[in-house]
């Protein structure tokens, strides 16, 4: 059922599906990722090397491997925790935003104060 524009139950898990492993992991696409990564990437993520599989897309709170393994999303970052991957209408709101061309040079977008916004909130350099 449609709420507000979208489907409140977008991200709805069927724990009986998901997990769903294909491939043992790391399987053979993961792992080529992951070489090739470790050759010219210095300083990698340590989460990295403790599960080593390529994330090739996610959408609510299930991540799919480039190996096509279906993973429920316990480690998510600061963005993904509240609204999880791909949430209909942030996806919606970014399409928009950036249809519509509003790109500006950090030189040009300053607030009042003369912080570059949003990509700072540390004062410029005097």
């Amino acid at each position: 059922m449609q709420q507000n524009g979208y489907d409140p139950d977008w991200a709805k898990v069927d724990v009986h599906e998901v997990p769903r492993i294909k491939v043992k992991p790391p399987g053979p696409r993961s792992r080529a990722i992951q070489q090739r990564s470790e050759k010219y990437m210095q300083g990698y993520s340590s989460q990295a090397h403790l599960f080593p599989v390529a994330f090739e897309s996610g959408n609510g709170v299930i991540l799919t491997d480039v190996d096509g393994n279906q993973y429920i999303d316990f480690s998510s970052g600061i963005y993904v925790t509240n609204w999880g991957h791909c949430h209909p209408k942030i996806t919606e709101a970014v399409v928009e935003y950036t249809a519509s061309c509003r790109i500006a040079t950090i030189s040009t977008a300053k607030s009042r104060r003369g912080w570059p916004r949003p990509w700072s909130r540390s004062p410029p350099a005097t």
